[in-house]
């Protein structure tokens, strides 16, 4: 009602509202209105959020309402890489990328693509990202390998790799 009420007068608020109430014998009643992260009603309430502050407050700021839920988010937050590669065309080629994440141990875990037949050069991108990174966490090791066959052809890998 309060923030139907302020847009209605012209003043659509964006923000956060902490409501002071005082409980009374005729039920609660509406002592104060605040908006200050400093208030001790907000030292109560920001460590019960189950969402991300900061990408809140983004929203608020710049009118975002929504853009990106924090379900969406979550989905999205991960690791990403981007591999250029070159190849002959004479025969079938793939890309393969084995990694190990915090905390699954020493556990490798691979994915892999074939690159198209005749295409001699191009980019492709893997990503561990979604419940394998929330529930892996983040990649700490990783080679990935460009082969033909049984033939490496190039390989680069983390200064962690084992």
């Amino acid at each position: 009602p309060v923030a139907r009420g302020v847009a209605g007068e012209g003043m659509p608020y964006h923000g956060v509202l902490y409501v002071g109430l005082m409980l009374t014998a005729d039920g609660p009643q509406v002592i104060e209105f605040n908006c200050r992260f400093c208030d001790p009603e907000a030292q109560v309430i920001l460590p019960r959020l189950r969402t991300d502050i900061v990408s809140a407050m983004l929203e608020q700021m710049y009118w975002l309402k929504g853009a990106v839920s924090m379900n969406e988010r979550r989905k999205r937050l991960g690791d990403y890489y981007t591999v250029a590669w070159r190849a002959g065309e004479s025969q079938p080629t793939h890309v393969v990328m084995d990694y190990q994440q915090a905390s699954t141990g020493v556990r490798v875990k691979r994915m892999s693509s074939d690159l198209p037949f005749g295409v001699s050069e191009g980019k492709l991108e893997f990503k561990v990202t979604g419940d394998s990174y929330n529930n892996g966490g983040r990649v700490l090791a990783w080679r990935i390998r460009l082969l033909q066959g049984d033939k490496v052809l190039a390989e680069k890998r983390s200064y962690l790799w084992r």
